[in-house]
């Protein structure tokens, strides 16, 4: 009788370990990702349990709808790194000194551009916005690719905030969370796995 609740056991045993492996790469994130983790990232983890009948299981960051828009595959880059390229045109990178002097409420405190900026910036006849290029009060402005991006009209003049002049560009791995998830799923597995145990035997039906 006791042999037919292992499988039981180890399913439940592994599901606990799974749900633990989740709340501890939750918390490492603040460590790994620069700027810290948006909700949207936080909450980007889906579980995929197993049962008594099949074991596999694991935790992948999962697209809301499957489009690419709405995608956490930008995990993928910051885990194993490589070549990241643009959803869409280009790569939006923030001048974060910029931002915090200029436009510091559109900034969050753990230094990530707060999502409806995009929008603001982006609206038909911003006075305070514009994407694009300066007029060339500078000749090295004129037709400069490399200062195309999103822009602030200020007293000292314009001030970019967001550069939009890259395609693609190579991320460095700065968060090996499968490393962190295998680590801690070793470190739990046992535990569980005798918690659930005891837990199968006592609930077993006789």
């Amino acid at each position: 009788m006791v042999k037919d609740q292992i499988p039981f056991a180890t399913s439940l045993a592994m599901n606990n370990a799974l749900k633990s492996v989740r709340e501890k790469v939750k918390a490492e994130m603040d460590n790994h990702i620069e700027g810290g983790p948006t909700y949207f990232t936080r909450t980007g983890m889906m579980l995929f349990a197993t049962s008594k009948d099949n074991p596999v299981g694991g935790i992948i960051f999962k697209s809301l709808d499957g489009s690419q828009a709405k995608s956490r595959g930008y995990m993928q880059e910051l885990m194993y790194g490589g070549n990241k390229r643009a959803f869409r045109k280009k790569l939006p990178e923030p001048d974060v000194d910029n931002f915090q002097q200029y436009a510091p409420s559109h900034f969050t405190d753990k230094g990530n551009i707060k999502r409806n900026f995009y929008k603001i910036a982006s609206a038909k006849g911003s006075k305070k916005y514009f994407k694009g290029i300066p007029k060339p009060g500078k000749p090295q402005w004129k037709n400069n690719q490399q200062l195309y991006g999103i822009w602030m009209r200020t007293e000292d003049g314009p001030r970019m905030l967001v550069s939009l002049k890259r395609k693609q560009r190579q991320q460095r791995k700065t968060f090996d969370a499968p490393f962190i998830a295998r680590r801690h799923f070793d470190s739990v597995i046992r535990n569980e796995y005798r918690d659930a145990l005891v837990f199968a035997i006592q609930t077993m039906k006789l």
